[in-house]
């Protein structure tokens, strides 16, 4: 007896995996939004932000970056959003506004993350600690 094949299991399974990592942020971008319409403001910047952070340890830095600076729109006293963006920015080394953003979030929140992602940023980049 002949095999029938599942033409999406196929499909997939040659898929490379960045087409993968594509199809994983589509995914979940449809799904935020249908859930995101649904929100409360709290909920969406708190979603945009918990998105972004996703993207970004997918290495989907400008994805991440869009996302955060979303939430940022909702909510400019998240230091939570300022620290992610700060980081999202130094991987596609806009440091200038890494910085802003690092400081911005120490401004927010005293956190010691927060103030140890500014001394590692500065160390990294050779500046003075603050």
């Amino acid at each position: 007896m002949k095999q029938i094949l599942d033409i999406s299991q196929f499909f997939i399974y040659n898929m490379s995996r960045d087409m993968k990592r594509f199809l994983l942020f589509l995914t979940v971008y449809c799904i935020s939004i249908i859930v995101l319409g649904c929100a409360t403001t709290r909920e969406q910047w708190v979603g945009l932000n918990n998105y972004g952070v996703k993207c970004a340890r997918l290495s989907l830095f400008h994805e991440a970056k869009v996302w955060l600076e979303e939430a940022k729109g909702l909510n400019q006293e998240s230091a939570t959003i300022y620290n992610n963006l700060g980081v999202v920015y130094e991987s596609l080394d806009l440091n200038e506004k890494a910085k802003a953003c690092y400081e911005k979030a120490i401004e927010l929140d005293k956190k010691k993350v927060f103030r140890k992602n500014l001394e590692l940023f500065n160390k990294d980049h050779g500046e003075g600690n603050q």
